[in-house]
């Protein structure tokens, strides 16, 4: 009965542990993803809108599955708005 307390108490941190992990390397996945479009896109606004917009439903879709915190996503989606409002800068001083 001890091993099993022992097993349980081993257990417990690994696996959270390991989750919080998996949750930190989403975001950082994501966060990654929307520097490289903004990057590879922002010299044509109206691809770089769609592909930031795109990257916004992928992160909701994350959270709604829990792969990503609240927090998490709040970050996401502020980094999102910005680099829009960026790209929306851009396509109106090339009208």
């Amino acid at each position: 009965m001890e091993i099993i307390g022992i097993t349980i108490a081993t257990v417990t941190p690994i696996s959270a542990w390991f989750y919080s992990r998996r949750r930190r390397s989403r975001l950082r996945v994501l966060m990654r993803n929307i520097e490289s479009t903004y990057r590879e896109f922002r010299s044509d606004a109206m691809k770089c809108e769609v592909a930031l917009l795109l990257i916004k439903e992928d992160s909701q879709k994350n959270l709604l599955e829990g792969h990503i915190t609240e927090e998490q996503f709040a970050l996401i989606d502020k980094r999102i708005e910005e680099y829009l409002k960026e790209v929306r800068k851009l396509m109106n001083t090339e009208q």
